[in-house]
């Protein structure tokens, strides 16, 4: 069946070549007229409520907030999987919806269930707070700039200190990375190297001193960044699955939760905590050893 397919295809290969033209133009167009957010969500509709509840132990929250909440929110259209965690004074429940699902209308159908639940409640109890959309990486927003009068470095300037320091003073913004810049910021120190400017001497064509000349000797800090931010990402994880924040599903176990898991049996095992801990500890040193063997291995001035 394969050698008839591919004995087709060079058959009427102009028809195969016109359809592969049309479907890239098509491609094109639709990505110049794309919204927002031109990066493939791959996550199903996923909606998180939290409720604190100050005062109350893991199973009273359990009992008094997240047992009615999730009969509350059971049954709803469209609803995949319900998930639930209760720790000391907050609950915290995970609906994820089917992929076809629109998010903003099951949160719409969410929000009219929690109001409806909410007076009968523990007066102590705050009322369920839903927490704000995110995409499945965590980023709420990515921001694109483009300038026909500007250079890039003058872009990555007012980026940095003007629009990234804005965007910090949003609540609840934690990090904006900007790694573009750090790799802008290398090759202008590249740019001006005495075996750039012989390159250019010899008349090397732009693409050979770029790529051969300037971007493997440019590319290490970026490298490096990127690794560093990977074993901050670990660390972040691990430290909202310890508090209880991160995935609650039993079927796929987080080195956080296993952590806090063994907080009750450290007078009487506390072997149990090395293993998690440990594995947190060789996994950041092991992403970190690996950014500085990839930039040993690709920055000539290390060869």
């Amino acid at each position: 069946m394969l050698r008839r397919m591919v004995a087709s295809s060079l058959r009427y290969r102009f028809i195969v070549v016109a359809i592969a033209v049309g479907t890239m133009l098509f491609g094109v167009q639709e990505l110049r007229s794309a919204p927002v957010d031109v990066f493939p969500e791959f996550a199903p509709p996923r909606v998180e409520i939290q409720t604190a509840a100050l005062g109350l132990s893991a199973n009273e929250v359990e009992s008094f907030v997240t047992v009615p909440l999730e009969q509350a929110l059971a049954g709803l259209p469209a609803l995949d999987i319900l998930r639930s965690n209760s720790v000391a004074q907050l609950s915290q429940i995970e609906l994820l919806f089917k992929p076809d699902a629109d998010l903003m209308h099951s949160r719409q159908l969410v929000q009219e269930r929690i109001e409806s639940i909410t007076p009968t409640l523990p007066t102590w109890a705050a009322p369920p707070f839903m927490m704000p959309p995110v995409s499945a990486t965590s980023r709420v927003m990515k921001i694109g700039m483009s300038s026909k009068s500007m250079s890039v470095m003058d872009m990555s300037l007012i980026t940095y200190w003007t629009i990234r320091s804005r965007l910090l003073s949003v609540p609840g913004v934690a990090n904006i990375p900007i790694f573009a810049r750090l790799l802008r910021g290398s090759m202008l120190g590249v740019r001006t190297s005495s075996y750039i400017a012989s390159a250019r001497v010899l008349g090397l064509p732009r693409r050979r001193v770029l790529g051969v000349h300037m971007l493997p000797n440019a590319v290490s800090p970026l490298i490096v960044a990127a690794t560093l931010a990977l074993a901050t990402a670990i660390i972040e994880t691990a430290g909202l699955g310890f508090l209880g924040l991160g995935n609650n599903d039993p079927a796929q176990p987080e080195w956080g939760a296993m952590l806090a898991n063994t907080t009750r049996y450290l007078q009487s095992a506390p072997h149990l905590a090395f293993f998690p801990g440990i594995a947190i500890v060789i996994t950041v040193l092991g992403f970190n050893l690996l950014g500085d063997g990839l930039r040993e291995a690709i920055d000539p001035r290390l060869i």
